[in-house]
């Protein structure tokens, strides 16, 4: 089987559906079993992990066991799976892109999660914008940032995780913490 077709479908079973696999609440699978259901080598695994352009997966120190980084819809112990961020000592700002269809709904509501456990967030402004850009391009719309500025968040009990990868966590969040940039 392609490695490609393999590595999205491990996206699929470690975030949303472990079927036909036993995951354990802080989001780990056997890797004997990836193995041995696709018929593919631990090199092949780690392979797919260290390629992967989103750094969507990891491995533990032994490559016995392998986990999505976040993404997750499937209920795992987030206080098991990130680290949970509760102070930072200067303001910074966090980053998400999107289109102004879903900017305006956000800002008559509140920042959903989805269908996620976690509304996504970066520190990179470039990467955020490709994102809006890309949004926006597929829904023919007009692409946004929207900021959150982290400290000020935190002092006001928000809760943010940051995953392996680097990538921000968050549950959903009142409008009166976000701006909004119209690109």
């Amino acid at each position: 089987m392609d490695l490609n077709k393999i590595s999205r479908k491990l996206s699929k079973i470690l975030r949303h559906d472990p079927y036909p696999f036993t995951i354990s609440d802080d989001g780990w699978i056997s890797t004997q079993a990836i193995i041995n259901y696709y018929n593919i080598t631990l090199d092949d695994l780690i392979y797919i992990v260290e390629t992967n352009d989103k750094k969507r997966f990891s491995l533990n120190d032994d490559n016995t066991l392998i986990c999505a980084n976040q993404g997750h819809s499937n209920g795992i112990a987030e206080n098991k799976v990130f680290t949970q961020i509760t102070d930072v000592e200067t303001e910074f700002v966090l980053y998400h892109g999107t289109d102004d269809v879903i900017a305006e709904l956000i800002k008559n509501d509140v920042m959903k999660t989805g269908k996620r456990q976690h509304v996504h967030w970066t520190p990179n402004i470039d990467l955020a914008k490709k994102r809006a850009n890309q949004r926006s391009e597929w829904n023919k719309t007009k692409p946004v940032l929207i900021t959150l500025k982290i400290k000020t968040y935190l002092n006001n009990k928000g809760k943010i995780f940051i995953s392996d990868n680097n990538v921000y966590l968050t549950p959903e969040i009142k409008t009166l913490f976000l701006n909004f940039i119209n690109l």
